[in-house]
């Protein structure tokens, strides 16, 4: 039976306007968990303002900084979740840090997962970090591939395509397209040299899963343990909620018994 009754002065998403004893200004109540809704114990913020709207106002800002599971997240909320949670854990922590700096410098914050079409993408993202910092291709990509991790962390639904391939960013942004490597290895020797003199666990991993499944770059780096069935050995490389398209399938595969140093089911990579 739902409540036909607002909490508070004004109620949005689960939180409430209340006011304490002696106090003009407005403070933003809520419940934890179910327990503490049954139990009636509240949280809550001093949101430092005696007038009405802007208290109104300042709930909704909070509530959507604490909330990262839907479209209307805010942007750098859902950055922040997934450096918190995932990234100040991996050895690339340090360029993680510099991307959500990096973010920050563009956006104002009240900017939300929505608003991420491929306009606001080139204009409010990707042209700022080119005048200012004159970014090549592929340290663009690297950045914008961060957002597309931090929206997979948080289980966005129908998350917007963040435009992330280097030669796709070098043709709309007119700038220098990244010069590829042409290096392949002759023999199990030159393949075995190569993985020996990858500086860091990250790279070695995902060189371990395009061995293992023949997967592109871009796959390697979306995959999330979510994907894999260990019961019945197998891995979709295709993440929950991403439409197929017909040149480029990601398919199911049989997982393989061969797995980077280190690594076991339940672990992050």
């Amino acid at each position: 039976m739902s409540r036909s009754k607002p909490r508070g002065y004004w109620e949005y998403r689960g939180h409430w306007l209340t006011k304490a004893s002696g106090s003009d200004s407005f403070y933003a109540c809520w419940y934890d968990s179910e327990r503490a809704q049954r139990t009636g114990k509240t949280r809550r913020k001093s949101l430092k303002t005696a007038d009405i709207e802007e208290a109104k106002d300042r709930l909704v800002a909070f509530v959507l900084s604490r909330e990262t599971y839907h479209e209307d997240a805010l942007i750098l909320s859902v950055l922040h979740r997934y450096y918190e949670e995932v990234a100040r854990d991996l050895p690339s922590q340090p360029q993680a840090k510099r991307t959500l700096a990096l973010f920050k410098e563009v956006l104002d914050g009240p900017e939300r997962i929505s608003d991420l079409t491929e306009g606001f993408q080139v204009d409010r993202i990707l042209k700022p970090w080119l005048a200012r910092h004159g970014h090549a291709a592929k340290y663009l990509s690297r950045n914008m591939s961060m957002l597309t991790a931090a929206m997979r962390h948080c289980r966005i639904p129908n998350p917007p395509k963040i435009i992330y391939d280097p030669n796709t960013l070098a043709k709309m942004l007119r700038i220098v397209p990244p010069k590829m490597g042409r290096w392949f290895p002759r023999s199990d020797d030159d393949l075995a040299r190569f993985l020996d003199n990858l500086t860091s666990d990250a790279a070695f991993r995902i060189a371990m899963i395009m061995l293992n499944t023949g997967c592109r770059p871009e796959v390697a780096i979306d995959l999330g343990l979510d994907q894999a069935d260990f019961d019945n050995m197998l891995i979709d490389l295709n993440p929950r909620g991403r439409l197929e398209t017909p040149t480029k399938r990601r398919p199911s595969l049989r997982l393989t018994e061969t797995q980077p140093a280190g690594w076991r089911p339940g672990t992050r990579g």
